[in-house]
């Protein structure tokens, strides 16, 4: 084929024609791997007043309690689309609280480490001490593990989101009745998750959304549910959660034998989430 003469003037270039830039809201989930390190913190606070309790109590007694947990967790196994083993170091820094005008003020504890294992049908939680995991370590690690496994399940399947304001979305999460399938009665259902992106400016290093999250916890002392909302922020260049404050009303019911306590109040719990 012969061969076009080279021009002297190079040709227009049509401005319209060249690629857009991403969307400022278009995020994409950077997945965590074998070896990664996740660091938290979290505070629990919680103020309510008791109705009915145990033989020789007051009828109406006022509490209070705030609690500040730490916690690094290891990747220990993973695949594509789920994690499948970690490892779960917890350390409790302090607790206050207040009962009936009593003041109680607990002193930091040594961290307990958990090995956890995610995949199968029964999720598994054993302390390297060898000692029985009770129902309040179950607690305190449900509020670290089943935020992260079940926001790498849904990430990991579709890990680019484009944002739009006004987008919402209301996601189940299963994990927390499978971690709690345990021999001991207890229950506990998380969820379904509402999420609401509204806005954010191009600068920000961070994606805030809107969320609303009930809990139920059950045991052999009682029901406990949370109706929680607020906020939450994802890292603009990883997608991975930073932070979270979440708020809302606390009802309870049950207590020892023999008693039918009523406990109403409300509840915060702040946390915020580092990956060295």
């Amino acid at each position: 084929m012969p061969v076009a003469p080279a021009s002297a003037t190079p040709p227009a270039v049509d401005v319209h024609a060249v690629a857009p830039l991403a969307p400022a809201d278009a995020i994409h989930f950077e997945p965590v791997q074998v070896g990664s390190l996740i660091k938290g913190e979290v505070t629990l606070s919680t103020s309510a007043e008791m109705r009915g309790g145990a033989a020789g109590m007051p009828n109406n007694v006022k509490l209070t309690l705030d609690s500040r947990l730490r916690v690094e967790i290891k990747v220990l196994k993973a695949s594509a689309q789920s994690l499948d083993e970690v490892e779960v170091a917890l350390t409790t820094l302090s607790v206050h609280s207040e009962f009936g005008g009593a003041v109680s003020d607990g002193k930091q504890e040594p961290p307990q480490t958990y090995d956890i294992t995610l995949s199968g049908p029964s999720p598994t939680i054993r302390a390297s001490s060898g000692a029985k995991v009770s129902a309040e370590e179950r607690l305190k690690i449900a509020l670290f593990v089943i935020p992260l496994v079940e926001f790498y399940d849904h990430w990991a399947r579709s890990p680019t989101l484009e944002l739009k304001p006004g987008w919402t979305s209301k996601v189940p999460l299963p994990f927390a009745s499978l971690l709690f399938a345990t021999p001991n009665n207890e229950t506990m259902r998380v969820g379904p998750l509402t999420a609401r992106f509204t806005s954010r400016t191009s600068a920000s290093d961070d994606v805030p959304f809107e969320l609303a999250l009930p809990v139920e916890y059950g045991g052999n002392l009682g029901q406990v549910q949370f109706d929680l909302s607020g906020s939450a922020k994802l890292n603009a260049k990883s997608a991975r959660p930073t932070a979270f404050d979440l708020s809302g009303p606390l009802n309870a019911t049950g207590g020892p034998r023999g008693s039918s306590m009523n406990v109403s109040g409300t509840a915060r719990l702040v946390g915020t989430l580092s990956y060295p």
